[in-house]
């Protein structure tokens, strides 16, 4: 019972889960000067902010693990899960950001070796 929950958080840090609890939005306008099918570039303020998500994210599933784990029924998991989404939801808000957000960056460091070693290094600061 618990797993497939457990997987469910773990995609969501990794961006996909809340890519699939938002309907898509329509495709951005590139920024003045851009490359007509060329992703914004992501800045470092991005990044910065995307770390401290990201590290919020991972100490918020660990507690909900924990929920999870304690859980006594399908119904008690799937409550542990909402509350988990939720606070996935609002925690992006926090830092004034969407999940689509999020997820642009999620995808621009999975694509991008060199940002995804920046952002690797800032979520390690954040850790310690």
């Amino acid at each position: 019972m618990r797993g497939p929950v457990i997987a469910a958080a773990a995609l969501f840090l990794c961006g996909s889960f809340a890519q699939a609890q938002q309907p898509s939005p329509p495709p951005a306008e590139p920024a003045p000067g851009a490359e007509p099918g060329l992703a914004q570039p992501i800045t470092d303020d991005e990044l910065e902010t995307f770390a401290d998500i990201y590290v919020e994210l991972e100490k918020a599933l660990s507690t909900f693990e924990e929920e999870l784990a304690a859980a006594e029924n399908e119904q008690q998991a799937q409550e542990a899960q909402a509350r988990m989404q939720q606070k996935s939801f609002d925690t992006i808000a926090e830092h004034g950001w969407t999940p689509t957000q999020y997820n642009r960056v999620v995808q621009a460091v999975n694509n991008d070796p060199n940002l995804l070693q920046k952002a690797v290094a800032l979520i390690e600061d954040r850790r310690s």
